[in-house]
């Protein structure tokens, strides 16, 4: 029989018997509808950092740690940007826990996202019962600015603890992402993290291991990149270098594009030093020393 049973903010459907509740189910039996497997694409070189498909897939959680300065508020913002230009339809949600109103009129000025809506938690009085409201309404794609921040306003009005809030906004993100929402889109979420000068993670151990992707920002010297250390639907280990200023971010297309020749090129030359190596041992008539296997 199907009981229902209530979890934190949502609620799950379980198959029991009279024995129990069921622990596994077959893959046959997991099914969703295909637009989960349909990317939010903003044309732009970055969508070949997020997937295969070249783009952000929905249903998707991408923590977003880096140190203080290094461009996780911009970079964010100026993709869904990005997002808009390319599809205006497009539904994406700012919530913003750092930042207040004047902030963010500030930050428009040199970063286009004109078209955002934003859901001000830094403000608000009663910020649970707003992003509960709000992120209802079914979204594209929704940005936490940042996750701490957005567990510690909900942990000062509920005054519980905080390990309680964390698991409660986790569970809310992942009924919302399976499409429990009013238009019953699959939601993609972005949180930003922060990280050490030395590039420790410093945050939530349950969403590092939600996630399905982890795009971490660096500063080395005098430049910047992402990359993917954790990636579910894409590469990993794949930097794209970005430069920040008055108008935002600038993105080094040319240097990305050439990364598969660069690998090329390192391939090449281990494989020549390879062959010289050969040659000189032939030379030289130097054998390579091997291990005698006994019985």
């Amino acid at each position: 029989m199907l009981t229902t049973i209530f979890v934190s903010l949502h609620i799950r459907k379980i198959k029991m018997n009279d024995n129990g509740i069921y622990h596994t189910q077959k893959t046959s039996e997991i099914n969703f509808s295909e637009d989960i497997l349909i990317p939010i694409k903003t044309g732009k070189v970055i969508d070949k950092l997020f997937s295969f498909s070249e783009g952000i897939m929905p249903a998707t959680i991408i923590l977003v740690p880096g140190e203080s300065g290094v461009g996780k508020t911009t970079l964010i913002l100026q993709l869904f940007g990005m997002v808009k230009e390319a599809d205006l339809t497009r539904k994406v949600l700012f919530v913003s826990s750092e930042m207040n109103s004047i902030h963010i009129f500030k930050y428009k000025r040199r970063v286009n996202f004109e078209n955002l809506e934003v859901c001000m938690l830094s403000e608000s009085k009663t910020p649970y019962q707003e992003l509960l409201s709000i992120l209802q309404e079914g979204w594209d794609i929704v940005f936490l600015d940042s996750f701490e921040d957005t567990v510690n306003k909900l942990k000062r009005q509920l005054k519980k603890p905080k390990e309680y809030i964390e698991n409660e906004l986790l569970d809310l993100m992942d009924s919302i992402r399976r499409g429990n929402n009013d238009c019953k889109k699959f939601t993609t979420f972005f949180c930003t993290q922060h990280m050490t000068k030395a590039g420790v993670y410093k945050g939530s151990t349950n969403l590092k291991h939600m996630t399905d992707g982890m795009l971490e920002l660096h500063c080395d010297g005098d430049e910047s990149y992402a990359e993917f250390t954790k990636n579910r639907d894409g590469r990993k280990g794949e930097r794209l270098y970005y430069s920040i200023n008055n108008d935002g971010i600038t993105f080094d297309v040319e240097r990305f594009n050439n990364r598969d020749n660069v690998k090329l090129s390192i391939v090449q030359d281990n494989n020549e030093e390879s062959l010289i190596e050969q040659e000189f041992d032939k030379m030289f008539s130097i054998e390579k020393p091997f291990k005698k296997i006994g019985r």
